[in-house]
């Protein structure tokens, strides 16, 4: 494997730190969308490819089950985990958190091929941000995920209520995105333009079905 190569040496782009395996990497972009039509969920995470050998840009992810290798932003048909589109993480100082910030970006970038087909686009609150749900929205994509209880615009007084464990709120807000707060061991916030809700709705959990 040593001595198989994908770019010609004399012509690799050596500022790019994908050189080597770039023409590769556009080839796979370029045939994922041919070779499969996705549902309409998709989902955007990250994913990690096990290495390791020597690179400077090699992450550290505790929580996943590959620990350290090369960390990838990857956009996946929901059901069937088939890859869409993905970026591979080089550095921070290649990856500047230019306009709308860097995970808006990510979003945008990944899902550029799907917008305007009323995609479902789920993601956890590392992604989540309003100005990214109102855009898609704008662009025909629904999204729901979880969101950081300190979000930008967040309404308040969806967090100042007491509530039991198992209980649920929901408050709708602009521009038909729901904000919801579920209760477990602590409070988990959910933000979403793919259902309805209510002003004020709170729902008490079944005795019987407590989760």
């Amino acid at each position: 494997m040593h001595y198989i190569h994908v770019t010609d040496p004399a012509t690799e782009d050596h500022a790019d730190k994908l050189g080597k395996v770039r023409p590769f990497l556009s080839t796979l972009q370029q045939n994922f969308p041919c070779l499969f039509a996705p549902g309409v969920a998709l989902s955007i995470d990250e994913a990690m490819i096990k290495y390791n050998g020597r690179l400077r840009w090699k992450q550290y992810m505790p929580m996943k089950p590959i620990k350290w290798g090369i960390k990838l932003w990857v956009l996946c048909d929901a059901r069937t985990g088939y890859c869409l589109a993905l970026d591979v993480y080089t550095g921070r100082d290649d990856h500047l958190a230019e306009g709308m910030g860097l995970t808006y970006n990510i979003v945008m970038k990944l899902s550029s091929s799907y917008l305007l087909r009323n995609h479902h686009l789920y993601a956890d609150n590392f992604y989540s941000s309003l100005g990214l749900i109102r855009d898609l929205h704008d662009a025909d994509t629904y999204f729901c995920g979880t969101i950081r209880k300190n979000s930008r615009g967040l309404p308040k007084q969806i967090s100042d209520t007491a509530l039991q464990k198992g209980q649920s709120e929901k408050l709708s807000a602009d521009r038909d995105i729901i904000f919801c707060r579920w209760y477990d061991r602590r409070d988990v916030f959910v933000v979403a333009t793919n259902t309805t809700g209510w002003q004020g709705h709170r729902k008490t959990p079944n005795p019987l079905h407590p989760k």
